[in-house]
């Protein structure tokens, strides 16, 4: 009898797993397709900065061609203190090119083989934050204006790997902050974000500061910080220029504490949403 219900309680985990996992993969496969059925690039070439403009076009970007977003695979690290250890992630997101918006979903190993999911996106102008752990057991949500404007400050600052973005997305405003330095700034009913992208000798963007992005604290109140993070490796990778290994974290009094760092493995265009690459979310997307 002991062996049975525990056989039972086992079967019954294993379907709680399998039914959280396959749930949370419709809710993001649902997301991306709202970003995929989005409008398509402009051609604002005239009206950014020449120094991020030959970036862009360097790299590979397509002004008003049918592009809608990008498809991106990761291997990385995270932590979620500034003394805690790093952790293996693998990470699978689509990125909107003509207007702010993303879907980032992790998958963090753990002692349990489900570990950890995380879900990060900004869809119709809406954030949302999820941890879940095997992939039903809710660990934490987040959603609000606050949340909102933290997103798209996170939009802002990944712009080196959606170079098509640059001169396609009608909402940035540019403007030259220095030298090297470019600002690029997006106003939203929630607040204004800015990212600064420092460029290197080669005319890569190399660094990128964001200032006051709001983040989450340990009592669950959000405060004003700077995000600062780094772009290395450019190389060529599905008919873009990118980079190809970066790291990002917050500015402290004593330097710059890194809490993600990561490696592209992946890219893809996406014109059509009806397309081919939706079909291979059931397998290496949407990490299912």
């Amino acid at each position: 009898m002991t062996l049975s219900l525990g056989f039972l309680a086992g079967l019954w985990v294993l379907f709680m797993v399998l039914a959280g996992s396959r749930r949370m993969r419709a809710e993001v496969l649902h997301l991306a397709e709202r970003l995929e059925s989005g409008p398509t690039v402009g051609n604002l070439e005239n009206a950014v900065p020449t120094i991020v403009a030959d970036f862009a076009l360097r790299n590979g970007a397509q002004p008003g061609s049918g592009l809608r977003a990008a498809q991106m695979h990761f291997e990385g690290e995270i932590r979620s203190r500034p003394d805690g250890r790093f952790r293996g992630v693998l990470a699978w997101q689509v990125s909107a090119l003509a207007r702010p918006g993303f879907v980032w979903e992790a998958r963090i190993p753990g002692l349990f083989p489900p570990g950890l999911r995380v879900l990060d996106a900004l869809v119709s102008g809406e954030g949302r934050a999820e941890v879940r752990a095997a992939g039903f057991i809710v660990l934490a949500r987040e959603k609000g204006p606050v949340l909102n404007l933290s997103q798209v400050c996170r939009h802002l600052a990944e712009l080196p790997w959606m170079p098509d973005a640059i001169p396609g997305n009608p909402m940035i405003a540019w403007r030259i902050g220095g030298p090297d330095q470019v600002e690029a700034r997006l106003t939203t009913p929630d607040g204004t974000a800015r990212a600064i992208f420092g460029f290197d000798g080669n005319g890569d963007i190399a660094s990128v500061l964001v200032p006051d992005r709001p983040a989450r604290q340990p009592d669950g109140t959000y405060a004003l910080r700077d995000m600062v993070g780094r772009f290395s490796d450019y190389g060529w990778m599905g008919g873009r220029r990118l980079p190809r290994r970066a790291e990002v974290g917050w500015r402290e009094a004593d330097g710059v504490t890194v809490w993600y760092r990561c490696r592209l493995t992946g890219h893809q265009l996406i014109a059509d949403a009806r397309a081919e690459p939706m079909a291979a979310l059931s397998s290496a997307g949407a990490l299912g």
